[in-house]
């Protein structure tokens, strides 16, 4: 054998050997929401949803445009909290207002991004909010260019829904909901459902296939993948539907979704509400969506968010 080849080549060896075993294998990236995703199991959402809030579009805004705006801070500290006491849901609302402005839209996404690293689920409101865009297409804060008639022509509606859908898609943990309490009186609830068959749905659905959902229930014969419920004087005949279910705010005239409700003496009605929710075969409960993050939580409100939980 000839040794001045034998050695040089062993030396090379080693030190690839060498080299491969200093190399650090990379972490594979943990999925933020611990391997599960949104999805319709016949009468059943894939994933209980426990929703700590929902987020006006205003709150969101660059600008102060109404009286309850927050910052970066409070929505950290906020979801830091509601990790801590098993809430695991945000519903975004984007109702038409302008969200599209450069620094708008970055808090959305940097809302999400949070809400990602925390593994918590965002359902995005892509249509109307009946209490911000009503059937008279006015606006109700200066200077949101909310101007969209979701009851009637539906060209403008359309591309503003396909716009909201195309913009947050490629986030793992959404879903959508395509328009809150839209059945309200004083609206043409037949009018909204012709719109969201022809138009609404079918442009969500070109785009993305995570479940969409809707309230209220002059609205749940829609072709939707799941029914929003707010009064908790309906849970009892919601045993047994054929689609999964949520109550996304508990309203209907109780006044629980108000912050001062779930801070003070009325805070022990929200666990109960929460079981007979989980009894009667829901997937997801809310506590307080008015609630009010630039201020602490006190004991009675994180007693009553920790109640949630199934």
């Amino acid at each position: 054998m000839n040794l001045e080849i034998i050695i040089p080549v062993v030396a090379v060896l080693v030190v690839l050997a060498l080299v491969a075993g200093g190399r650090k294998k990379k972490k594979k990236k943990k999925d933020s929401s611990g391997g599960k995703d949104i999805r319709v199991v016949g009468n059943r959402l894939s994933v209980d949803l426990t929703y700590a809030k929902w987020v006006g579009a205003p709150s969101l805004a660059p600008q102060r445009l109404v009286s309850t705006h927050y910052t970066h801070a409070h929505f950290a500290v906020f979801l830091d909290e509601m990790q801590k006491l098993g809430c695991n849901t945000l519903l975004l609302k984007t109702a038409g207002f302008d969200i599209f402005q450069d620094a708008w839209k970055a808090k959305y996404h940097w809302l999400l991004g949070e809400c990602q690293k925390r593994g918590f689920f965002c359902q995005i409101n892509v249509g109307p909010d009946f209490w911000g865009a009503n059937n008279n297409s006015t606006d109700y804060v200066e200077g949101s260019d909310q101007r969209h008639n979701w009851w009637g022509d539906s060209k403008h509606t359309t591309g503003y829904i396909e716009r909201v859908v195309n913009e947050f898609r490629r986030y793992p943990h959404v879903f959508w909901e395509l328009g809150n309490e839209v059945d309200h009186s004083g609206v043409d609830a037949g009018a909204f459902k012709r719109r969201a068959i022809a138009d609404y749905l079918p442009a969500i659905r070109r785009l993305d296939q995570r479940p969409i959902g809707v309230s209220e229930d002059r609205m749940w014969d829609l072709p939707v993948d799941f029914l929003e419920l707010h009064a908790p004087s309906r849970i009892a005949p919601m045993s047994g539907r054929s689609r999964p279910w949520v109550m996304n705010e508990v309203a209907g005239g109780s006044g629980l979704w108000k912050d001062d409700a779930i801070r003070g003496h009325r805070s022990g009605e929200y666990g109960p509400i929460a079981l007979n929710c989980w009894a009667h075969g829901a997937s997801g409960v809310s506590g307080a969506t008015w609630l009010d993050i630039s201020r602490p939580l006190n004991d009675r409100a994180r007693q009553a968010l920790r109640s949630l939980k199934r």
